[in-house]
Parts: C-alpha cells; sequence; structure tokens
C-alpha cells in the first residue's frame, strides 16, 4: 500500500461516524431474500437455458446458428479482401504505427501507477 492510501485510510478511520439507524439496518437485512430463494433462481435459470438449448437442437437451429455465423465471417473477409492501400503513403503507416506504439506504452506505465 503506497503512502497515500495509507492517508485516506488512516483519515477515515479517524473521522468515522455513527449514526443512530433505529434498528433500520436490522429491518433491511430481515428483508433480503433467503439463501433458498437465491438458490431456487439459479436453478430455475439453468433449466431455462437447458430447455432453450434442447429446443434449438430439436427444431434444427445449430445449422441455422451455423448458416449466420458463417455468413458473417464471410462479410469480415470480404470487407479486408476489399480494402484498397495503394494510395495509403508509407510515411502515414509509420507515423500510425508510432502513434500506436505511443499510445500502448503510456498504458502499459499508466496501469503500473
Amino acid at each position: 500500500m503506497d503512502n497515500d492510501e495509507k492517508l485516506i485510510a488512516k483519515f477515515f478511520a479517524e473521522n468515522k461516524q455513527e449514526f443512530a439507524d433505529n434498528g433500520f439496518s436490522e429491518r433491511v437485512m430481515q428483508r433480503l431474500p433467503a439463501q433458498e430463494a437465491v438458490l431456487l433462481n439459479r436453478i430455475w435459470t439453468l433449466l431455462c437455458v437447458a430447455v432453450g438449448v434442447v429446443f434449438i437442437a430439436l427444431t434444427g437451429g445449430l445449422a441455422c446458428i451455423q448458416t449466420i455465423l458463417h455468413n458473417i465471417l464471410g462479410d469480415f473477409i470480404g470487407q479486408f479482401a476489399s480494402v484498397d492501400l495503394h494510395n495509403v503513403s508509407p510515411l502515414i503507416a509509420v507515423v500510425f504505427f508510432l502513434t500506436l506504439l505511443s499510445v500502448a506504452g503510456y498504458n502499459a506505465i499508466e496501469s503500473e501507477q
């Protein structure tokens, strides 16, 4: 932990204030859903996902999804194939990559601090 974080933690520890909530916190905690409700929610979600997967498999949806993904990939590859770089100056490309490297380096340095 660096010095700034220690100073902030010390400041908040020294200036901690307690407020009387007249049992508000206890009432809120009592109204939260029980663990059983959370477990039932997860089971229900898993059951719905399983039914959806079975429905897709039984109705031939996998072939439809495969076709859609194949078309998207084909469009993506076709877009790259149609890019015309003959009018791009090598200087512009070098400046672009130097800028990209500079931004990446700056982000790497900032993320370490």
